[in-house]
């Protein structure tokens, strides 16, 4: 505080002359502006345009279709940000893609580009193109009223706040993990279904909360019949049908994180800050599991420990807890229980390694006068590795690939059906 106030005169010259030689670099730049497609990832675009938001960075309307590398970005469904603003350095900083750097010396940020944090599609123009004020206001075609079913996929980032919404509003819904046809249209597996029947609400009710779900970013389709086929003469069943077993009833999750002191700060906090700020959800910090009452919670996130045992399972206190103390028998019973009777443990980081370790369940139960099967030995675990995947092969059946697309500015590694191989950096 001392060397700001003792050099104020010279920090707001020299901010004064970034903002008074704004015209100039906007001459220098190569790039003039950056189109931001709205049609792929609405809700990535949306938080990525907040973000420059917050920071005084203006955004307007596309008015022209735009064809860039192969993609037409169309009028009205795009936003661009004009580097002739204020914050035109921040705005290039934020938004250019660097790869080489003439020193080696550098901070963790300075290689950040956010449209690709944010997995957005966008362009680098070399000129700016006609825009109109503002952003333009989501517009989902008006949702028909349905007589069998409502349909959506689980796709974008938005999409886990407006499940919770309606499980929260207490809408029966069912998760699609195959494939399926109806209505005259094909259903990848990762589909929530919402029947019309077995509703606590009217269906005139029901078609008005998804009309204000699909006017906040849910594709909604609305489904007329359960035949499972293609709508053509002598069709074959394509798929299961909305009531096969192999979908699966969502229910609102009650969720605790593990906290503790020996959990790092950044990876509860992520988690917290998603699940309650972004998604919604009601969440709950848990530092000890064998006092809590679990039935409270049907998930439980575990993440990251500074220690080899989260200290919410070890049996000193959590203050001044050691990073290797033991896991108490009471601790990891009450966990063993817990997920038998039907809770779900969700793992991140080194919480996986010590499931993996010490996995929190108990072999099935047998009937009386059987014998266990020998399984033989386990295999070992592949040793860890530190890297990242490049264009894998993802099933639809996959739960991870469920609403994913191809990367816009990388390998596509999202949805490509390609061997791994190389990747050149």
């Amino acid at each position: 505080l001392d060397a700001a106030f003792q050099m104020r005169a010279r920090l707001l010259q020299a901010q004064r002359g970034i903002y008074a030689s704004v015209t100039q670099f906007v001459a220098e730049s190569p790039v003039k502006a950056y189109v931001i497609d709205l049609d792929l990832h609405r809700g990535r675009a949306e938080a990525l345009l907040s973000t420059f938001a917050l920071h005084a960075v203006r955004a307007e309307t596309l008015s022209e279709d735009l064809t860039v590398g192969g993609h037409t970005y169309r009028a009205g469904r795009a936003a661009v940000l004009n580097l002739n603003q204020p914050q035109a350095r921040l705005l290039r900083s934020a938004m250019e893609r660097r790869t080489q750097f003439p020193d080696t010396g550098f901070y963790d940020v300075s290689a950040w580009t956010l449209p690709l944090a944010f997995n957005v599609r966008y362009a680098e123009l070399d000129r700016a193109p006609r825009s109109a004020p503002g952003l333009p206001l989501r517009a989902p075609e008006a949702v028909a009223e349905a007589s069998v079913a409502y349909v959506f996929p689980w796709g974008d980032v938005t999409t886990p706040r407006l499940v919770n919404q309606l499980a929260r509003q207490g809408l029966h819904m069912r998760l699609m993990t195959r494939a399926f046809a109806a209505g005259g249209r094909r259903f990848a597996p990762g589909q929530v279904v919402i029947p019309v029947a077995m509703q606590k609400v009217a269906p005139a009710e029901l078609l008005q909360i998804m009309r204000r779900s699909a006017a906040a970013g849910l594709e909604v389709t609305s489904i007329n019949t359960s035949l499972t086929n293609i709508s053509r003469p002598n069709a074959p069943i394509e798929g299961v049908d909305l009531g096969s077993p192999t979908a699966h009833v969502m229910q609102a999750p009650r969720v605790a994180v593990v906290s503790g002191s020996t959990q790092t700060s950044n990876a509860v906090g992520e988690a917290w800050h998603t699940l309650s700020w972004r998604w919604g959800l009601e969440t709950t910090l848990l530092d000890s599991v064998a006092t809590a009452d679990l039935s409270r919670y049907n998930v439980i996130v575990l993440t990251g420990s500074l220690g080899a045992v989260p200290s919410a399972l070890a049996s000193a206190p959590a203050a001044g807890i050691s990073a290797t103390a033991p896991v108490t028998n009471a601790s990891l019973d009450a966990l063993r229980v817990w997920i038998e009777r039907g809770g779900v443990l969700v793992t991140t980081g080194t919480g996986t390694d010590w499931a993996a370790a010490s996995p929190p369940s108990r072999p099935p139960m047998l009937r009386p006068g059987t014998t266990p099967t020998p399984v033989g030995p386990m295999k070992p675990a592949p040793a860890p590795f530190r890297g990242r995947f490049c264009r894998p092969t993802l099933t639809s059946r996959t739960p991870s690939r469920w609403g994913l697309t191809p990367c816009s500015r990388c390998c596509g590694a999202a949805t490509r059906s390609t061997p791994l191989r190389p990747v050149k950096w």
